[in-house]
């Protein structure tokens, strides 16, 4: 078993164990869950790399239009897709890259496919 912290704060965690891996999400549920390594068809892992255009450009448009800023910058966002049964995404938000990076490695030792 090993666990991999991904966020503290709110928690995100994943642990992969021998034969399947837990996401644990306080802050989105909804992946939340013990995923069996066997059943999984496909992964990948997607850097999500900031458009500055688009993001500089809404916030001014924002800004002119409501006062408000358009969009939220975050530094590492990356997303995780797999199929087990159903197309599955877990939005990896703010999570540090280099804890990201080797679970990622290690969950490719364990899939077989």
């Amino acid at each position: 078993m090993e666990k991999f912290l991904l966020r503290k704060n709110p928690l995100f965690e994943i642990i992969v164990n021998e034969d399947s891996f837990e996401i644990n999400n306080t802050h989105y549920i909804f992946n939340n869950g013990i995923y069996k390594l066997d059943e999984i068809k496909s992964a990948e892992l997607i850097d999500k790399k900031l458009d500055w255009f688009s993001t500089f450009f809404g916030n001014i448009i924002g800004f002119f239009l409501g006062g408000q800023i358009g969009y939220e910058i975050s530094e590492a966002k990356f997303e995780f897709h797999f199929y087990s049964g159903k197309e599955m995404e877990v939005k990896l938000i703010d999570c540090d890259v280099e804890t990201v990076d080797e679970l990622f490695q290690q969950l490719q030792k364990r899939l077989h496919f």
